[in-house]
């Protein structure tokens, strides 16, 4: 068995896609990591690996372009081309999105962004009423939005393997009471010494007592695996919930909303939901089998900017959070912006600065 080091240059709290891509960056940048997370377990698996991971370009019923997304994916090719390149696998591939417009607003909406040159990259014509095929119900008709999917599950099944041979993973809960801020600058976990903790431990940063200010509101998702005995276009659906393509007829079908739930276990009541969904999808459902249904808590921010950067009272401790569904695009962007903020003193645009947001929020309460 590997022993753990003695000191490390950070310490990070989470292996989810935040912490798993913050500590490849960390790696990449030839730093000294450990990460701490419990064993995987069918019981909470974590937003991470529920995830659809699905990359879109825009969002939405008004087909939203975030302000920085040649960044977002740019950053998103460099660093899961690296981890495909470095273990001979593929996690990261382009594809069709079809969006299935729902109503005359998403119609004049899409009108309206296709008229705007900034858009052009990633949207395609609009089809006609009927025109997809396949028995799919698209009365106002759809379009292929080029965007891409990132087999999340696969990802970090991948990574945490890594960590785990190069002793650079302890597999186990956190216990605050043992980290320990010592006056010399660093941090003592045990026996290990660090100068940095960064926490990515997703909704659970409500009981941080360092980060429970951190604006991150979770959400529950669910999602079904299922197997479909029908051909459809190649690419993901998305008619308000996806249709995910995995292969063999089985496709990933999601997500559920329930703000403000924090409860890791599937329901009938969500089972329910994407069944309906899934038969609204086409004007003669096909008979579906039910594979598997998972749930997962996101960690989300109600802006869709992550929260990252250190705590304004103590710098040895840093947070990387609020990813929400747009994880898979926002989290390799957001990774390398914190690895520069933790190494140079880069600053962190405000949207996402951790200072800011413990500024508005102490502005708010009247408190520290």
């Amino acid at each position: 068995m590997n022993t753990q080091p003695e000191f490390v240059d950070a310490l990070i709290v989470g292996q989810g896609l935040a912490g798993s891509l913050l500590a490849w960056e960390l790696v990449r940048r030839h730093r000294r990591v450990l990460i701490i997370d419990p064993p995987v377990g069918d019981a909470d698996r974590g937003a991470s690996r529920v995830a659809g991971g699905i990359v879109s370009p825009l969002s939405g019923r008004r087909f939203t372009r975030l302000a920085e997304l040649e960044s977002l994916i740019g950053s998103a090719t460099d660093i899961y081309g690296e981890i495909e390149e470095a273990f001979r696998f593929i996690v990261f591939q382009e594809c069709a999105i079809w969006r299935l417009l729902n109503d005359d607003l998403e119609v004049a909406q899409l009108a309206k962004r296709q008229a705007d040159p900034a858009y052009a990259p990633y949207l395609g014509e609009r089809h006609a009423p009927g025109t997809i095929g396949h028995g799919l119900a698209d009365p106002r008709g759809s379009v292929c939005v080029r965007g891409a999917r990132v087999d999340l599950p696969r990802l970090l099944d991948r990574l945490r393997q890594f960590f785990q041979d190069t002793a650079r993973l302890q597999e186990e809960a956190l216990d605050y009471a043992d980290l320990q801020l010592r006056g010399d600058g660093l941090v003592q976990w045990k026996h290990v010494r660090t100068r940095q903790v960064i926490f990515c431990e997703g909704f659970r940063v409500r009981q941080n007592p360092w980060f429970h200010w951190a604006p991150v509101r979770p959400s529950k998702g669910e999602i079904l695996t299922v197997g479909i005995r029908r051909s459809l276009p190649e690419g993901v659906l998305n008619a308000g919930k996806w249709l995910i393509p995995l292969g063999e007829g089985r496709y990933r079908l999601g997500a559920t909303y329930r703000r403000d739930d924090n409860d890791p276990n599937p329901t009938e009541a969500g089972r329910r939901e994407l069944l309906d969904a899934f038969r609204n999808l086409f004007l003669d459902p096909p008979e579906v089998e039910i594979l598997s249904h998972e749930a997962g808590v996101r960690p989300g921010k109600t802006d869709h900017h992550p929260v990252i950067g250190r705590h304004p009272a103590h710098p040895q401790l840093a947070l990387f959070n609020g990813l929400g569904s747009r994880g898979a695009l926002l989290a390799p962007h957001y990774a390398r912006l914190l690895a520069d903020n933790l190494e140079k003193g880069s600053p962190i645009p405000r949207p996402a600065d951790a200072q800011y947001w413990h500024e508005r929020q102490r502005t708010a309460t009247g408190g520290d």
